[in-house]
């Protein structure tokens, strides 16, 4: 399921983060579980990722930076 699935699936409430804090985000993941993001979103497509709260929010962050998707708020025109 892709990121945008996900949205629909949970209906997840639009999130504006910089890539900068998304990046933030992964690193403090990481940290905390002793794991890459990289393994984390591989096990995680296997059904093999560590049963905890924050799995679906770091799947996603992942797959927004890996996907180009924009994570900031487009400017408005005048």
């Amino acid at each position: 399921m892709n990121v945008r699935e996900w949205d629909k699936a949970i209906a997840v409430p639009e999130i504006q983060m910089t890539r900068e804090e998304i990046k933030e985000k992964l690193r403090e993941y990481e940290e905390c579980y002793e794991l890459s993001s990289e393994q984390f979103h591989w096990q995680w497509k296997q059904g093999k990722a560590p049963d905890i709260p924050e799995s679906v929010a770091w799947a996603i962050f992942y797959e927004y930076l890996q996907n180009g998707l924009r994570c900031e708020p487009e400017p408005t025109r005048a």
